[in-house]
């Protein structure tokens, strides 16, 4: 099981930098490791303890993160995808067609 750390009005995960081009989510392994994550981040002033929170990733994806709606890039439509999902995966970008 893993867990993030999320905003709780937009739902957006911390993510973290990955080669230098893409930014994706970051789990943490157990829920203390999340809790000591957000108590840094608070101590150093770049996170206000109010806003964020902490859960396991099957709850998160499933009852709490929000969905945006994107125009896919091929045939128009409107698709719904996670807000907290990478470019790679996401059919309005030029990016997911050409994988």
């Amino acid at each position: 099981m893993s867990y993030v750390v999320y905003n709780k009005e937009t739902t957006e995960c911390v993510q973290k930098l990955v080669s230098n081009r893409e930014y994706f989510t970051r789990h943490f392994d157990t829920e203390r490791a999340a809790k000591m994550y957000m108590s840094r981040k608070v101590n150093a002033g770049k996170m206000a303890r109010d806003d964020w929170d902490i859960a396991d990733y099957a709850t998160f994806s499933a009852n709490i993160e929000k969905k945006r709606t994107v125009k896919s890039l091929m045939n128009g439509k409107e698709v719904e995808i996670p807000i907290n999902s990478c470019r790679a995966c996401d059919p309005s970008s030029e990016l997911y067609w050409s994988m």
